[in-house]
């Protein structure tokens, strides 16, 4: 039967058919960038954290009130890393008087958040009040009836900033505070009150260097009808990078989590948790603190979503540093609250944090470095927060490793177990890469996480150092990315390197550079959840002032099948990427990732864009053609074909015979296979190639298959279903992309 299925590929003359030229597919950016901090409020709030206090933020700057050591109010704009300490500007107030009569009666009062915006000190005769919008804070003095005394109103308050103001007589224009190089950073408003008719009184502001007094003259307090209302109002004015850090996360692209840090100076970093709905629509701020307590420099999310929870929902750890100790606070973003803390003693400091989570029992696995004086460990935490309360837990703080330096471990979903924490060290003359494992043991009721007893050696080189590391999995297989340095020559490079995590001892499926010979800022690398051997590669190349942000779209032997270049001048940088599950229902089944990234704009400071690319293969097409044939065999889906350059993918036919043959073809036809005996079969694709259809068949694939569309066809051994005893199956078309 063998030669009567090569007599018919013979007579069909088709076996020699070339593949032709093909074509990529571009990358598709779907949204175009969006700024994503624009009208942004945090309201006031205070939280059960050591020495909080009571704050709120705006677009660009903070806002305490009654701290609890030091009353009154606090401006803190959003200056930059330039500066060791905030540039505060503080208010307290000293007196209001109308002619003779004081209208404050009560020193220090303590204050009372009235709604999420607006803040009142009740001084006794008059109410000291802010409103905070996301462009500034509108401070007002309320006096509520026609005071005893006559002649002017005068409020007067002492200002304590380290920003430079020249003394100024009483004068109806705002007053300008600058830093040390003379660029304007707090603007007080030129004051005005307003009677209960609405008219408008100008006022004066006075300033001395210490104190700041605003006056309304005899003649208007004598024909303003009360209550009157007194309302400067404070504006921060700036162009300065003010984000630190970016992490973005999303199990589904209709519900991404931003997190980044903003920065008011070098000492006081704060950290912000953001929702967003499909499209980067309906903003919301789900966690801040924005203390001046403590300071955030490492950062790290993790997107839930699983049947335990009502909403999406995502862990947000982050650092909690002071001038003696450093402690990691996980908050969780649902419910704006912290779940758990990690405490340290003094001189412990634990850094860089690095989170993921497990989309099962919506527990996340923390990594981080302990630094204690001159000895650096990796320790490893796992949280269980669900909603339910049934699987509440916090699991072995445990000691992972000892290191020589802070490695910034990175945790990552596990190719063989549930969690894979890696990390890269450099030695004098090598560098390696190491991997430890945590597993959940016990049952779905009562899950247990445990710490794999060995830490596995992953790569290792003498030819360069490693920093920034990043890694992401399939099922097999770890991909780091991370700049390369030389170790003794050559250019710093951004490398992706792939290890087969299932194959001991661990060799390495590819090594490439993607980008070389600049400075580099390697942002994440993330793969495509439902085409594992899909990964994208985000990063900043930095050459004089050029700076680009750079989305790779990686096939499976690591070669770049696409890439989206963005030059800014806002100078991106600090990026991060996630993969996001495809829309259900969509008919081009794109794969999707969402990239963040910080700029140097204060009033645009993060921007986000959906990255949409079409999937590595849509599904299997049936092209009906032999209905009228004796017998169609069923056909089952099709593994994942992927692009640019895969060696095979695979297909499997039910029930297949030992001569049974599958054809592989690139362009589609309709022959009639009547007069070889074959009644109403018919052929459906041109033969490029013949493989045996036992079971799983490997199709090789040429390199740049990035964009064909390939048609399978199965000719099939069926004695008696027709004079030649052969039938056809119907023609399956795939497009790989």
């Amino acid at each position: 039967m063998r030669r009567s299925l090569l007599l018919l590929c013979s007579t069909l003359g088709l076996a020699g058919s070339a593949a032709g030229q093909i074509d990529p597919v571009p990358t598709v950016g779907a949204t175009g960038p969006r700024p994503l901090a624009t009208d942004l409020v945090v309201p006031i709030h205070t939280r059960d954290l050591p020495g909080y206090g009571t704050w709120a933020a705006g677009g660009n700057f903070k806002a305490g009130f009654a701290q609890p050591d030091r009353p009154g109010f606090e401006y803190v704009p959003y200056a930059g890393p330039s500066f060791a300490e905030n540039q505060h500007w503080r208010w307290r107030t000293v007196a209001a008087r109308c002619g003779e009569f004081e209208l404050v009666d009560r020193a220090d009062p303590a204050g009372r958040a009235v709604s999420g915006l607006r803040y009142e000190y009740d001084l006794g005769g008059v109410v000291e009040a802010y409103d905070l919008s996301a462009a500034g804070v509108e401070q007002t003095f309320t006096i509520a009836a026609r005071p005893d005394g006559t002649g002017p109103l005068v409020v007067s308050g002492t200002v304590d900033t380290p920003l430079h103001c020249p003394p100024r007589a009483a004068t109806h224009a705002p007053l300008h505070f600058t830093d040390p190089d003379g660029l304007l950073t707090v603007e007080y408003g030129a004051a005005t009150a307003i009677d209960a008719d609405g008219h408008r009184l100008p006022m004066t502001s006075a300033w001395d260097g210490t104190h700041l007094t605003l006056q309304l003259g005899a003649d208007d307090v004598a024909r303003a009808r009360f209550p009157l209302v007194v309302d400067p109002v404070l504006i921060h004015w700036s162009n300065v990078e003010t984000v630190g850090r970016l992490d973005v996360d999303s199990y589904e692209l209709n519900t991404k989590w931003v997190a980044y840090t903003r920065v008011a100076s070098s000492g006081d970093h704060d950290v912000y948790l953001q929702r967003y709905d499909d499209g980067w629509q309906n903003m919301s701020v789900r966690y801040a603190d924005i203390t001046s307590a403590t300071s955030t420099d490492g950062i790290a999310l993790a997107a839930c979503d699983n049947f335990f929870l009502s909403e999406p929902n995502a862990y947000l750890a982050y650092e909690q540093r002071t001038a003696t100790k450093t402690e990691i606070a996980i908050a969780w973003g649902a419910q704006s609250r912290v779940v758990h803390r990690v405490t340290a003693i003094a001189n412990e400091h634990l850094r860089n944090p690095s989170l993921c989570g497990d989309g099962l029992f919506a527990g996340v696995c923390l990594a981080y470095d302990r630094v204690f004086l001159t000895s650096y460990t990796v320790r490893a935490l796992v949280v269980d927060e669900a909603q339910t309360g049934f699987f509440r837990f916090t699991a072995f703080p445990a000691a992972i490793a000892v290191t020589t330096e802070e490695v910034h471990p990175q945790v990552v979903r596990g190719t063989l177990s549930d969690w894979n924490i890696t990390w890269a060290e450099n030695g004098a003359s090598s560098t390696a890469i190491f991997a430890r494992e945590v597993y959940y043991s016990g049952s779905v009721l009562d899950p247990r996480p445990f710490l794999s007893p060995a830490t596995l050696e992953r790569y290792r080189t003498g030819s360069h150092t490693i920093d920034q590391l990043r890694a992401t999995t399939n099922e097999f297989t770890m991909i780091y990315s991370f700049v390369r340095s030389p170790r003794r020559l050559g250019t710093r490079a951004l490398q992706i390197v792939a290890i087969d995590t299932y194959t001991a001892p661990n060799p390495v499926l590819y090594s490439r550079s993607l980008h070389s010979g600049l400075a580099y800022e390697n942002g994440a690398i993330a793969r495509d959840e439902e085409f594992g051997s899909i990964a994208t590669a985000c990063f900043t190349t930095l050459q004089g002032l050029t700076r680009q942000l750079r989305c790779v779209r990686l096939g499976a032997d690591g070669n770049i099948a696409t890439e989206q270049v963005n030059t800014s001048a806002n100078l991106p940088r600090s990026p991060d990427l996630d993969f996001a599950a495809r829309r259900q229902g969509s008919p081009s089944a794109a794969g999707e990732y969402v990239a963040v990234w910080a700029t140097a704009a204060s009033n645009n400071p993060i921007y986000g864009e959906e990255l949409h690319y079409p999937a590595a293969a849509f599904l299997p097409l049936i092209v009906n053609g032999s209905v009228d044939c004796a017998q169609v065999d069923e056909l089952a889906a099709f593994d994942q074909p992927s692009l640019a350059g895969n060696a095979e993918f695979d297909t499997f036919l039910q029930e297949a015979g030992p001569l049974d043959l599958l054809v592989v073809g690139l362009r589609t036809a309709r022959l009639p296979l009547d007069a070889l005996g074959m009644t109403g079969c018919q052929m459906g694709a041109e033969p490029v190639l013949y493989l045996p259809a036992d079971g799983v068949t490997p199709v090789p694939l040429p390199t740049n298959t990035y964009g064909a569309s390939l048609l399978f066809q199965w000719i099939l051994v069926r004695p008696g279903a027709n004079p030649l005893g052969v039938v056809t199956s119907d023609t399956v078309l795939v497009r790989i992309q």
